[in-house]
């Protein structure tokens, strides 16, 4: 049986380059606690609105989700996530 995680929804200070590339650099947790992403190793695409980046900060990977949320306007807004076991 798989483990329940919820999501825990997190501030990313991200480097978009000229493409417009988006690449997370640092996740900004609940009560500000700041990590930095040494690497980001992989991006994938789960669905239309949905990517993850797996990320590594110090000896742990995780992934870390960015959802785009659906707007009336031109302007896209996105949203970071990362799961968490309970527990």
């Amino acid at each position: 049986m798989a483990d329940k995680k919820d999501k825990v929804y997190v501030k990313v200070r991200v480097l978009t380059d000229l493409t417009g590339a988006m690449m997370p650099e640092e996740i900004i947790w609940e009560g500000d606690r700041r990590y930095r992403i040494d690497r980001v190793s992989d991006v994938m695409r789960e669905r239309a609105d949905l990517v993850y980046f797996t990320v590594h900060l110090g000896q742990e990977t995780r992934r870390l989700y960015r959802e785009t949320l659906p707007v009336q306007t031109s302007q896209a807004l996105f949203r970071w996530y990362m799961e968490v076991g309970r527990g």
